[in-house]
């Protein structure tokens, strides 16, 4: 497999975390030119990738484009030419040298297919001299590991539970603003792709939220064992549920001041 074009984009912790030091990003990101297929409202259009990740990608885009928008992706991995393809959501735009560079979030893309773009981005990053230590949950001491429980109706339980209030308000307001988040978690026997459940156990409490999730990243850093997530199926009876209890913690915090 050849390096050719590919390079690394340096990791800068402080540019990919949301405020209170969370970090942004699930899955690193590698910067690429790779030719890509889009399809837009059933029309074929050839560009190139910008950069690539376990979770989507950039393309430069030439035409009209919305937040929001669906389109058909479909690329080859050089040289492996495993194939990839999927839906594809816009999630961001921004002027480019050619007209947009647009950020796509990869959707129902099958698990064979997850692990072919994560294999793919590690083999990259293990040819080049980067710092792979990301800082998740930078803001706390010890963000308290996740426990894999044996699977029950053929899905395993991924079972986290912050033992700090202040950690589980600055998870929950995480969970409540972004589909993507980082479970620290001896990982061994999970692999990307997998689809699992995600429960939250908030400390102190018996309540348990609990949502589906697919892993989109293993990341075996010595500092920072876990896995990113993508989170589906929060329904709004959860958001609710979060925001009362870090509604709860932060009032409970303010009686002892």
């Amino acid at each position: 497999m050849s390096r050719h074009a590919i390079k690394v984009v340096p990791i800068d912790p402080e540019s990919r975390r949301a405020k209170h030091g969370r970090e942004q990003r699930a899955a690193p990101r590698i910067d690429c030119r790779i030719p890509i297929e889009l399809k837009v409202d059933g029309q074929p259009v050839t560009t190139q990738t910008r950069d690539l990740s376990a979770t989507g990608t950039a393309v430069e885009y030439g035409g009209a484009v919305e937040l929001g928008q669906v389109f058909q992706v479909s690329l080859v991995l050089p040289d492996d030419g495993d194939e990839i393809e999927c839906a594809g959501l816009v999630r961001s735009f921004r002027p480019g040298s050619q007209g947009r560079i647009v950020g796509i979030e990869f959707h129902n893309l099958p698990p064979d297919q997850r692990r072919s773009v994560a294999r793919y981005v590690r083999w990259v990053m293990s040819g080049q001299d980067v710092e792979q230590a990301r800082g998740h949950w930078g803001s706390v001491a010890d963000p308290g590991a996740a426990s894999v429980v044996p699977a029950e109706d053929a899905r395993t339980t991924l079972r986290w539970a912050p033992g700090f209030a202040s950690l589980f308000q600055e998870i929950a307001a995480h969970i409540q603003e972004n589909e993507q988040v980082f479970v620290p978690v001896d990982h061994h026997g999970l692999e990307e792709g997998q689809r699992l459940y995600l429960e939250l156990h908030p400390p102190s409490s018996h309540v348990v939220v609990r949502a589906l999730a697919e892993v989109t990243w293993i990341d075996s850093g010595a500092a920072t064992c876990g896995v990113g997530l993508r989170v589906a199926g929060m329904t709004a009876m959860d958001r609710y549920l979060l925001r009362s209890m870090r509604g709860f913690f932060q009032d409970d915090a303010e009686r002892y001041r």
